[in-house]
């Protein structure tokens, strides 16, 4: 927002800013209007003479205080007054000038309010001042009537605080009946020397939150709290309206108002959802409240959004099961190893007794191209009774003479029955060592012998074989015969 430059004096101008019809689910908060003050600037003159080198020094720094409206809303019912007090955030340590501003609103006039003063003097010392607003009581129905007060130009140093504006909503009290009998002349007149009505303590009232959720069928509970004791009967009107299609029918438990008495500061609403068959999910109830008592303001949460969650309609029902122990099933160890040819006993364990028959799927695969030509002796399942914890399965390898090194059998669990999950070890692999075939005996062939006569006194001979192996090798075996004298 940009103020023009003039040189006309016009001190009091402003703006008013504000919403225009809001649409569904969309309220005002605390803030529902915003003044804009234009502060009116004299135009600086030309023929200033230059200061004198005798001019004063200048003043001592001024005390910065910040003003507000002790309340962002009042409420005064028509023929009553309400007490709006405005507060300096400290001791000005001089005389402040605050200026006050009003302005009719919903129709409000002069002749509907009075009291509201041109501005508020703050001597040092004081940091507090009441403005008494005086509502007229008259005939018309006129609920809507409200007065924004507000602050003028502000002295140096003195800016605007948290609140600075403050609604003071006018209620319309319907006229006395014009029909009533003049009291009878022996009655006594009220005492004139009565004590004033002390003062009231002001109070917030908010929701605890601002959203809440209910099942159709079930209920929500919806606290409504007050920031203090009230120290009074208090009132709070409590509204509600349906959304995305909810009804009456479709939810109840909210009242017309809560009471407070003196001493309390939390009251619950709840709110029960009404079951049907209808799809509606989003469906949910706006709380509010709606016009407070003098002295009572609303606080952060304001507004309450009770959802309502469709619950469809199911089918319930029991299986009779009986209670089973839960156990464990693992193989002993996680690799086995067997040789061809030979087998290997793969233990099977329950961590305790089952205390009923159990049967345990177990399923096989071979690896490294080994095939069921090359082992058996894997069940299909292990059947554990009551009081037996341990199974074994023994694994037997094939010989054969082909050059397998990689065979190995994969054994696991399948589906497992109730009451039984796998342990550690899940899985178990059984490696098939390979065995190569036996190489066949060296055949020996004779060749030509060289003999040599033993004369009687003895002596030796030798005596040459080639042997032929297998592989194709040849080999010279030597072998010295020793003969004893008078044999051959």
């Amino acid at each position: 927002v940009s103020a023009s430059a003039d040189a006309a004096s016009d001190a009091n101008e402003s703006v008013l800013l504000g919403f225009g019809a809001l649409p569904p689910a969309v309220t005002e908060g605390t803030n529902g209007q915003a003044v804009v003050t234009i502060l009116d600037v004299a135009p600086a003159p030309t023929d200033v003479a230059p200061p004198s080198a005798d001019v004063a020094p200048p003043p001592p720094t001024l005390v910065a205080v910040t003003v507000h409206f002790e309340q962002a809303s009042y409420t005064v019912g028509e023929g009553s007054s309400a007490e709006v007090r405005v507060q300096l955030n400290q001791d000005p340590d001089r005389t402040v000038v605050i200026p006050i501003t009003e302005m009719g609103q919903g129709g409000a006039t002069e002749d509907d309010y009075s009291g509201v003063p041109a501005s508020l003097t703050f001597n040092a010392g004081e940091t507090e001042k009441t403005i008494t607003v005086s509502a007229s009581a008259d005939a018309a129905s006129d609920a809507n009537e409200s007065v924004l007060l507000g602050f003028g130009s502000l002295p140096q140093a003195v800016t605007e605080g948290a609140n600075d504006q403050a609604v003071v909503t006018i209620l319309d009290v319907a006229p006395a009946p014009t029909d009533v009998a003049p009291p009878p002349a022996d009655v006594v007149p009220p005492p004139t020397d009565v004590a004033p009505t002390p003062s009231l303590v002001p109070v917030t009232v908010q929701f605890e939150r601002a959203s809440y959720t209910v099942g159709e069928g079930s209920s929500a509970e919806v606290r409504v709290h007050l920031n203090q004791d009230p120290d009074r009967r208090v009132v709070i009107p409590i509204t509600g309206m349906g959304q995305g299609g909810a009804t009456e029918d479709d939810y109840s438990g909210v009242p017309g108002s809560l009471t407070f008495s003196a001493g309390e500061t939390e009251k619950t609403i709840t709110v029960s959802a009404t079951a049907d068959a209808a799809s509606d999910g989003n469906e949910s109830i706006l709380l509010g409240f709606g016009a407070l008592p003098q002295r009572v303001a609303e606080g952060t949460n304001a507004q309450a959004v009770v959802t309502i969650t469709n619950v469809p309609a199911v089918t319930v029902q029991f299986n009779r099961t009986s209670h089973a122990v839960p156990v464990t099933v693992q193989f002993e160890q996680a690799s086995y190893t067997v040789d061809e040819g030979s087998s290997a006993e793969v233990r099977v364990q329950l961590n305790q007794d089952p205390d009923r028959t159990v049967v345990i799927p177990i399923t096989e695969t071979g690896q490294g191209g080994a095939t069921e030509d090359d082992y058996s002796g894997v069940p299909g399942s292990l059947t554990f009774d009551a009081g037996e914890t341990e199974k074994a399965i023994t694994v037997s390898a094939t010989a054969d003479a082909a050059s397998d090194a990689n065979e190995s059998v994969l054994l696991g669990f399948g589906p497992l029955p109730q009451g039984v999950t796998e342990g550690t070890n899940g899985q178990a692999v059984v490696k098939v060592s390979d065995v190569p075939a036996p190489v066949p005996a060296a055949t020996p062939t004779p060749a030509p012998t060289t003999a040599e006569t033993v004369g009687t006194g003895g002596g030796s001979f030798r005596l040459l074989w080639l042997i032929l192996i297998p592989v194709g090798v040849a080999a010279l075996l030597v072998v010295t015969l020793y003969v004893r004298r008078g044999r051959r």
